[in-house]
Formats: structure tokens, C-alpha cells, sequence
């Protein structure tokens, strides 16, 4: 929709909002008699401009476009119908309503002038109520179609109107855009072209039965963009006359919630993750107070149930009750050893107290003394750093480590794990536990939830890092994470 001044366009407004400034007038007629007439009518309440030339009045709107212009037919050199002529064809005049006002009385005139775009014609002599009215009528709906016209060109959505047939009467800009039709190829004298798309973009412009309104549709480009298409019925007098189309590029919508959906799922996924790790953790430990704390508290109660004085009354000779109580003592010891390990697996104090390095350090030891392998621990950088702000880091290095270590204890049947924790590189730190083992296999190396992968990669990704996983092809893996943290950079 093409773009025309208006009445008090960037003034200031009103109290009330209404625009107070006057509007601006062109009296154009070779006759100053007849200008003075028309001045006297409507000076009181417009800006008046006045040019005796059609040469004049050319000049005047190009440089200062008036609000409408008064035109007379009949002048030398250039008569009124070549001066609308030139103001239709050049864009910066071609809105400015133009009324005609002439001593001309004959229906071929006036049909003539209408035809080429003016607004009304005026015919001499003339009743200064009335001009003061037609002139007051055309500014007011010059204006009211100026600023729906800037209106729907402001709006993100493209807008268009089509007749029954679905051929293309008018839009706005952003509709032109959404096309790919710039706004020359929608103009033919001034009327909007419909064959100006691309086949591809022809569905859009598809009306079919519609009587009142349909819903949103879809469609999906060859280009990547997804356009919603909303259509409604144009009803004039009652009758429906064409339709209304309202296009909305809804492409990054379309991927946002693409995205959102993805991220969802993998919500719901590390949920479940979650919960099988939470109840996996809970069976272990269960097992662990059964296996290690239950059956050796029972054992203890058994032993010392031996020390009663009925027992030891009825006891053969030689029963050795120091040999019985080192044996109590043994299963004691044993108790105390488990509930630490199971402590430590909760939550290591030694974490808190001493710092990442001497928690791997306890760790490791504890782990590779249990499952009868060797180990190695390299610790590359500075271990002293211990406050509040590294401690996030430390916690999620030392769970994934522990995790990593389950997965060899449980998969792997290795001989040999080697941990490193580098933190010699500023703005980083990286944590890899490489194992000797069997490795993953192809089969399995998309099931990243029974080895734990999703998990550690939520803890990693939390801090903004990453983790690794390498499967050496003589078999053995490496887990490597990499956090953000430690030594800080250098300015």
C-alpha cells in the first residue's frame, strides 16, 4: 500500500490527541481573481499556498507537498489535466488529493478528470459552504487512508486483499516482502498484479469456497520459511466481494518451539535418567547395609552371644574367649569400614575438608584395593584451591570420576585405570579416567543412559562444559570432562 502525507503528519498533538495544525491548501488557477476567491473561503481554517502555473504548482508539491490541491482546467502552457497527469505519475505527489475547480460545466470534462484521479470536481460559480465541506471531506479521508496505509505497513504481518477469483487487488508492503514480489512487480497502473509470485507461492493466494473465515494454515516453503496463512470473508453492502489474507512468517516460531520440544523430551529423559539412578543408588546401598553392615552386625551378635555366662558355663574345655573377642573386634572394624565407604559415597567429607585432589587420591586407592587392580593418579597444576567458587567444579569432577569408576567396576573388566585432573590450563579444567578394559560396543555406545553418559553430561553441561567419550579400538576408554574454572585467565 503505497505511503501518502497526511494532515499534521509530525506535529504535536492535542490534549485529546487530535492533530491541531492546519492543514495546507494549493489554490492553483491562471486567474488571481479566482484565487482570491477561493482564499477568502478557506484561509480561516487552512495553511494556503498559491500558484498561477501548472509549472508552479509542480514545483510547490515536490517541494513541500500540500495536503490537497485545488486545480483549475482551463490555464495556458499547462492545462490542469496535464498537471494531475504529472502528479499520478511521480510517487511523491501521487497521493495528494486533487480537486478540480473550473468554469467547465460538461460531464466529458469531469469524467475526464475523475478518470485520471481526482477527487471531486467543482464546478464555477460554486457555494462557499460546500467547498468549505468537499475540501474538508477529502483532507479528512486523504488522511484517515494515509494513516491506515502507514498503519499496515508498519505491521510484521503481510496484509492483502483479493477479489472472488482470488486475483490480487492491493497489500501492504510486509505482504510484498513474505512473496518475494517487490513492489514495482505488484503495479500495473496502479492496480496489484496477481501473476507476480512464484509457483511455489501460488497456494497462498488460493481462496477456494471461503464464505466467512477459515483457520490458520501452514504452509511450508521450498526456501526453509513456514508462512501462516488466516483468511476472511471481505463483506461491502452485506455482500461478500473478495477476501482478506493475513500472512505471519512463523518460521522461527516453528523452530523455537521445534526446539523446545527437543529439549523437553531430553528433559524427560534425564528425569527418568534420574530416577533410575536415584533408585539404582538407593538398591546399592540397600545392598551394601545388607551385605556389609547387616550380615556383620548379626555375625557380632552371634559371637557375643557366645559370651554370656551360660554360653561360657557350658563351654568345652579349651574355648579360647580371646580368640572370640579378636574375632568381634575383626567384624567391628570391618562395620566401621563399610559405613565409611558408604559415607564416602554419599558425600566425602575429605571433599570439604582437604579439596578434589586428596578426595580422587581416597577415592581411587579405596576403589582400585576393592576390585584388586592397579591404578595410576596424576595431578597436573595447582591442588590448592579450595574456595566456595571452585567448589560446583569439584563436586561435578568428582562425581563423574565416581561414576566413571563405576562403569569400569560394572562394564569394563579392566586391569589398569589411569585418573588425571589437569588444571594447569588458565580458564579451564579437565578430569579424564581412562580404563584398560573391553571398552563400549558399537551396539551399545547409543545407550548412553546405562553407562551413566546422560547424567554426567547434565552435570558437565550445567557448568558449561563438555564430556568426551573415546572408544580405542584395541579396546579401553577414556571419559575426559572439561569444565570451565580453575587457574584464572591471564588479562
Amino acid at each position: 500500500m503505497k505511503r501518502a502525507s497526511f494532515a499534521g503528519e509530525g506535529r504535536n498533538l492535542s490534549a485529546r490527541g487530535q492533530i491541531f495544525r492546519k492543514p495546507c491548501l494549493l489554490l492553483t488557477d491562471d486567474q488571481p481573481a479566482n484565487i482570491e476567491a477561493l482564499y477568502r473561503i478557506l484561509a480561516p481554517d487552512h495553511q494556503v499556498l498559491m500558484a498561477t502555473s501548472g509549472e508552479k504548482a509542480l514545483s510547490i508539491c515536490r517541494e513541500n507537498p500540500p495536503d490537497a490541491v485545488l486545480l483549475d482546467v482551463t490555464m495556458p502552457d499547462m492545462d490542469g489535466f496535464q498537471v494531475i497527469r504529472h502528479l499520478k505519475a511521480d510517487p511523491l505527489t501521487a497521493d495528494i488529493p486533487v480537486l478540480f475547480v473550473t468554469a467547465r460545466d460538461d460531464a466529458e470534462a469531469e469524467a475526464l478528470g475523475l478518470a485520471l484521479g481526482a477527487v471531486d470536481f467543482i464546478v464555477k460559480p460554486f457555494n462557499a459552504a460546500v467547498v468549505r465541506a468537499r475540501v474538508r471531506n477529502h483532507i479528512e479521508l486523504a488522511s484517515a487512508r494515509a494513516l491506515l496505509d502507514a498503519t499496515l505497513d508498519a505491521t510484521a504481518d503481510g496484509i492483502a486483499v483479493t477479489d472472488l477469483q482470488g486475483d490480487l487487488v492491493t497489500c501492504n508492503q510486509r505482504f510484498s516482502r513474505l512473496m518475494n514480489a517487490p513492489s514495482p512487480a505488484l503495479e500495473a497502473g496502479g492496480r496489484p498484479l496477481a501473476g507476480a509470485f512464484d509457483a511455489d507461492l501460488q497456494p497462498l493466494m488460493e481462496v477456494g469456497s471461503l464464505s466467512e473465515e477459515d483457520a490458520p494454515k501452514a504452509f511450508e516453503l521450498r526456501d526453509g520459511r513456514v508462512l501462516q496463512r488466516h483468511r476472511m470473508a471481505l463483506r461491502m453492502h452485506g455482500q461478500v466481494t473478495g477476501h482478506v489474507l493475513n500472512l505471519r512468517d512463523v518460521t522461527e516460531l516453528r523452530q523455537a518451539q521445534a526446539t523446545l520440544d527437543t529439549k523437553n523430551a531430553e528433559l524427560q529423559q534425564l528425569l527418568s535418567a534420574l530416577q533410575t539412578a536415584q533408585e539404582d543408588e538407593r538398591r546399592r546401598i540397600a545392598l551394601d547395609i545388607h551385605d556389609e553392615l547387616q550380615q556383620k552386625l548379626a555375625a557380632i551378635r552371634m559371637e557375643l552371644g557366645l559370651q554370656t555366662p551360660q554360653a561360657l558355663s557350658s563351654a568345652p574345655d579349651g574355648f579360647d574367649v580371646s580368640q572370640q573377642l579378636a574375632k568381634v573386634d575383626r567384624l567391628v572394624a570391618e562395620v566401621i569400614d563399610a559405613t565409611r565407604r558408604i559415607v564416602m559415597d554419599l558425600r566425602p567429607q575429605i571433599l570439604d575438608d582437604l579439596g578434589l585432589a586428596a578426595a580422587l587420591d581416597e577415592m581411587l586407592s579405596r576403589f582400585a584395593k576393592r576390585m584388586g587392580l592397579d591404578f595410576e593418579l596424576e595431578i597436573i597444576g595447582d591442588t590448592s584451591r579450595s574456595d566456595a567458587g571452585f567448589m560446583p567444579i569439584a563436586t561435578c569432577l568428582y562425581r563423574i570420576a565416581q561414576e566413571s569408576l563405576n562403569n569400569v567396576h560394572k562394564h569394563a573388566g579392566a586391569s589398569f585405570v589411569h585418573l588425571c585432573l589437569d588444571l594447569s590450563t588458565p580458564g579451564r579444567v579437565t578430569l579424564s579416567v581412562h580404563d584398560d578394559g573391553k571398552g563400549i560396543r558399537p551396539e551399545d555406545r547409543g545407550k548412553r543412559s546405562a553407562f551413566g553418559l546422560s547424567g554426567m553430561e547434565e552435570r558437565v553441561r550445567a557448568l558449561g562444559g563438555s564430556l568426551a567419550v573415546c572408544v580405542a579400538a584395541g579396546g579401553g576408554t577414556t571419559v575426559r570432562a572439561t569444565v570451565p574454572g580453575g587457574v584464572p585467565v591471564s588479562p
